[in-house]
This record gives structure tokens, C-alpha cells and sequence, in this order.
């Protein structure tokens, strides 16, 4: 699939019914959603970046403090390949980006 990536601010408009469509079968979604709410808040030094396929909302990866934080990813589009893709693509947009390996950060995915 070729995903393109772009990162949102909190002015920005955009769809908020494609986000809560990524997120809304997960069983962590809350704390998901208390992120995205800081991050509209900006109440966080955070960046919060979309994936796209085809012009439709695919993937949400959500950075503080340029380290990744949670990502989710639509469940019409699980399973193949999208979140390996988001992150290569935040690794090449995002000089400084720490991607811990320690759990420290929330991957929803459920199939």
C-alpha cells in the first residue's frame, strides 16, 4: 500500500469522524483519545502525524517531545504492512524521533 505521511497542527481543519474511525474499535482508546485531546489542547509539546492511502485518514501516530507516543491504524487497513510504513516514514520526516522498544509507547492494534 503506498501511504503518504503529513503532520497536523491543532489549527489545522480536519476530519475528526476519519480519526475516530482509526481509533474507535480499540480496547486502550482512552488513552488515545486523552492524547489527542492535550494535542488539540496544545497543552503538550506533541506532533501528531496522519497517514494516507488513496485520500482517506489510514494511520495516526502521535510524537511528545519527538518521541512516538501511540499509533493506531484503521481496521479496513490492519494487517498490511501501514504501520511499518508510518514509521519509516516518521523515522525519514523526524530527525530526532525516538521510537522506544520498551513499551513505552501505545500500538493499538487489533484484528
Amino acid at each position: 500500500m503506498p501511504i503518504s505521511l503529513t503532520q497536523l497542527a491543532p489549527t489545522d481543519k480536519f476530519d475528526s469522524q476519519a480519526l475516530e474511525a482509526i481509533i474507535k474499535d480499540l480496547d486502550a482508546d482512552d488513552t488515545i483519545r486523552s492524547s489527542l485531546a492535550q494535542w488539540q489542547n496544545q497543552s503538550l509539546d506533541s506532533s501528531l502525524y496522519i497517514g494516507w492511502f488513496n485520500d482517506r485518514m489510514v494511520a495516526l501516530a502521535l510524537l511528545e517531545a519527538q518521541q512516538l507516543r501511540a499509533l493506531a491504524v484503521h481496521p479496513a487497513t490492519r494487517g498490511r504492512g501501514v504501520a511499518t510504513r508510518v514509521l519509516e516514514l516518521i523515522k525519514a520526516q523526524v530527525s530526532d524521533v525516538d521510537i522506544p522498544s520498551d513499551g513505552d509507547c501505545a500500538v493499538f492494534n487489533k484484528r
